[in-house]
């Protein structure tokens, strides 16, 4: 995949929410403090507004968060952030699958 990291991990939240087949809780743990931010502060708003800017640009990454979000509101999502017993193991994967 050729990208940035920030779309490589939206692309995986919103690839393992698809994968998701049952109404539940989700917490997803990371250590993108800059994601867990917008996900927290910014996703609503973006998505009221089309995931345009105020100045009617789209958002970087855009076609990356609207999937996220269309995956995000189906399920009540926590988001933690800080250093998982398996982010190592993630963290490979994800560098696994850009390369592919």
């Amino acid at each position: 995949m050729d990208g940035t990291y920030n779309q490589a991990v939206l692309t995986a939240m919103f690839t393992a929410l698809r994968r998701i087949k049952k109404n539940c809780s989700i917490t997803i743990h990371m250590d993108n403090t800059y994601l867990a931010a917008m996900i927290d502060k910014q996703l609503l708003r973006w998505s009221m507004k089309d995931f345009m800017t105020g100045k009617g640009e789209e958002i970087k990454n855009r076609a990356e968060w609207k999937q996220f979000y269309e995956e995000f509101r189906k399920y009540r999502v926590s988001i933690k952030t800080g250093k998982h017993e398996r982010s190592d193991l993630m963290r490979q994967e994800i560098e696994k699958w850009k390369q592919n």
